[in-house]
């Protein structure tokens, strides 16, 4: 039979463990919001409409507008990064394989709405599908192009994670929640190290804007493909990539101004 005082020594030390996960509770969720505060008018939505036209043996067999919805990260002035493929989703993939069958795919219209719900024209301006990111730019020939304004996450900061790190994420709603910004705290349960670094995290979708909890920029949620199975998993995808890019996405913006 357990003594008083043994019963009473657990006691405490159960009561202390206890207390000591609510105050990390507290924390994180402290931090959260403060994350949240931060960063909520610099994840936007992103919309837009692509055209699929599908031909057998060279003739158009259907056409259908596909409408596009994601969300971005202002990086710098009129300038967002986005997951490649939740704005240039593969459609039909199977079905292109097929003898005599082609899918096209045009993107007919992007647009930024921003955190009070006002829509500007974009273009996207640099791509890489293999880190399944992209740029996009506000178009300076809009029709309210001069009115975009946003903060702008620092991509050069970034964050170094492991196992059970806390993350928070910044998301967008849609449109039938009126773009209604939202946050949430996930953990890192796997650290990814080849062929580049990554990090998994259950409930982070394509486009997701990841956080540390100190409020640096984590990365962006991306698709990562398969290996010979085919099949794409989401992961975490360090800011420092995007970084790397950074550089001629600016470029191709500015570019924008130059065109006739």
């Amino acid at each position: 039979m357990m003594k008083p005082t043994q019963l009473m020594k657990l006691s405490a030390a159960g009561l202390v463990c206890g207390f000591g996960s609510m105050t990390a509770f507290a924390d994180i969720k402290s931090d959260a919001k403060e994350v949240f505060e931060n960063n909520q008018s610099s994840v936007l939505t992103v919309k837009g409409l692509m055209k699929v036209e599908v031909s057998m043996n060279g003739q158009v067999a259907q056409t259908k507008d596909v409408p596009i919805t994601s969300q971005a990260v202002v990086v710098d002035k009129g300038l967002l990064l986005v997951s490649y493929r939740t704005i240039m989703p593969e459609v039909g993939t199977n079905v292109g394989q097929q003898p005599g069958i082609k899918i096209d795919t045009n993107m007919q219209e992007l647009k930024v709405v921003d955190a009070s719900g006002d829509e500007f024209d974009a273009k996207l301006v640099l791509h890489d599908e293999a880190l399944d990111l992209a740029y996009l730019a506000i178009d300076p020939k809009g029709e309210n192009a001069g009115d975009f304004s946003a903060p702008i996450v620092d991509l050069s900061k970034g964050a170094s994670l492991s196992q059970l790190d806390d993350v928070v994420l910044v998301n967008r709603h849609g449109e039938s929640l009126r773009y209604v910004a939202g946050v949430s705290v996930k953990q890192v349960s796997a650290v990814i190290e080849k062929p580049r670094k990554s990090y998994v995290c259950s409930g982070v979708r394509p486009g997701a804007a990841v956080f540390g909890a100190n409020g640096d920029f984590v990365g962006l949620g991306v698709v990562k493909k398969g290996g010979g199975s085919g099949q794409a998993a989401t992961v975490v995808l360090p800011s420092k990539y995007a970084q790397k890019l950074l550089g001629q996405a600016k470029e191709k913006r500015d570019g924008l101004s130059k065109e006739a």
